[in-house]
């Protein structure tokens, strides 16, 4: 976490060193340091695998479920990544655009589990 947060401050103070000078370097610092951070998170992804999979030992989750989980996620994160990078480079409306269609995409994706509980609901009735 520290490598993150410094580098996180560097990328920063950068950012707002350069865009007084040139502001579409400016942007392009953010942008690649947004990547930096998002590729070493994406390394530390295994670990959450690895609990996931000892969760699933304890409890009898289907892996449908599992993998429905992990598209959520991806699509989550994805999401407020553009969308960050979308209000760091000032487009707000693009930005506010991305975060709607992650939302309606995790609504989609995550669709069948709700059916699925409603049918549970429905078969109890």
């Amino acid at each position: 976490m520290e490598v993150i947060a410094l580098l996180g401050m560097m990328t920063a103070l950068g950012t707002i060193w350069l865009k007084g000078i040139r502001p579409e370097f400016g942007t392009l610092t953010a942008i690649a340091g947004a990547i930096i951070v998002l590729t070493y998170g994406l390394s530390r992804i295994e670990y959450l695998l690895e609990a996931i999979n000892e969760l699933q030992t304890w409890l009898p989750i289907k892996p449908v479920y599992i993998k429905l989980l992990l598209k959520l996620m991806g699509i989550s994160f994805l999401a407020e990544f553009a969308s960050n990078i979308c209000k760091d480079a000032g487009c707000t409306a693009m930005s506010s655009q991305i975060e709607l269609f992650g939302k309606l995409s995790m609504l989609v994706t995550g669709l069948p589990v709700i059916l699925a509980l409603f049918e549970t609901l429905n078969q109890w009735m």
